[in-house]
């Protein structure tokens, strides 16, 4: 017998695996000088920003204010951050307070603990977008 729930599976994940390889060759080895491009959301809420990544209140643009005093989205498909969050000008490095306006958007610390260095924030943020 021929079970369909097994095929659906491992097409989703050649599909899945297929996007995300192609999501890491156009990003490239980690590093602040490669364009970064975003995920779908996958949690529903916004988070906390991870520890080293908070910005002042104070220095934190009002759209981006406004983003996060605002119902966060539902996951889904084309789900993106909107570009308060996540710049459209990927050719751009982003700083380590908008990789924690990223965090928090996607309600995802992305694995970064306290004492990690803006180097390793950074490619947690990298490996983040890379599935990995």
């Amino acid at each position: 017998m021929y079970d369909c729930t097994v095929v659906k599976r491992i097409d989703l994940f050649l599909c899945v695996s297929a996007h995300l390889l192609k999501w890491c060759q156009l990003l490239g080895s980690p590093g602040l000088d490669r364009p970064w491009l975003p995920l779908n959301k996958e949690r529903r809420h916004f988070g906390l920003a991870p520890p080293g990544t908070q910005g002042n209140n104070n220095e934190t643009p009002q759209a981006v204010l406004e983003v996060f005093a605002g119902p966060a989205p539902e996951p889904g498909e084309d789900v993106v951050p909107p570009p308060e969050i996540f710049p459209t000008d990927r050719s751009v490095s982003l700083t380590q307070v908008q990789i924690g306006y990223i965090s928090r958007w996607y309600n995802n610390d992305f694995g970064v603990r306290v004492g990690d260095n803006a180097e390793a924030r950074t490619k947690k943020f990298h490996d983040f977008l890379c599935g990995q």
